[in-house]
């Protein structure tokens, strides 16, 4: 026998299950959203030269004027006239204005990374010139 009651059946649906989220609606016209707003930022920061806390200010507004207005879209707030022009409007973004701030990006890692590689070798190549010494 026991000496403790016998517990109640646990709850089907945990308190993570109930606080995760579906990331296939921070997407419009197949552009994710949340690649969108970092590349702008990016190409915002190389273009227009704006600094750090005004970046985050970008950020911010950016992620919550995106995500508002997917949210709106799914929960057809938004007319199914401006549709076609919201979509052009969003995936014309991500073509031009992200992969600008992500070409930036990647050219800033590749130098970083070619630096790095070179500084290496140069250190490697004096340890072998000094050892023939």
């Amino acid at each position: 026998m026991d000496a403790y009651p016998a517990r109640p059946p646990a709850r089907s649906i945990s308190i993570l299950r109930r606080l995760q989220v579906d990331w296939s609606g921070f997407e419009i016209g197949g552009v994710s959203l949340l690649l969108l707003v970092p590349g702008i930022v990016e190409f915002c920061k190389s273009a227009l030269g704006i600094k750090d806390r005004a970046a985050e200010c970008l950020t911010v507004g950016l992620g919550v004027g995106f995500i508002g207005l997917a949210q709106a879209i799914s929960m057809e707030l938004v007319p199914a006239v401006a549709l076609p022009w919201i979509t052009m409007a969003v995936v014309g973004l991500g073509g031009g204005l992200a992969i600008a701030g992500y070409y930036k990006l990647v050219k800033n890692a590749a130098v970083g990374l070619v630096d790095r590689v070179v500084d290496q070798a140069a250190k490697a190549a004096r340890a072998v010139y000094r050892s023939l010494k």
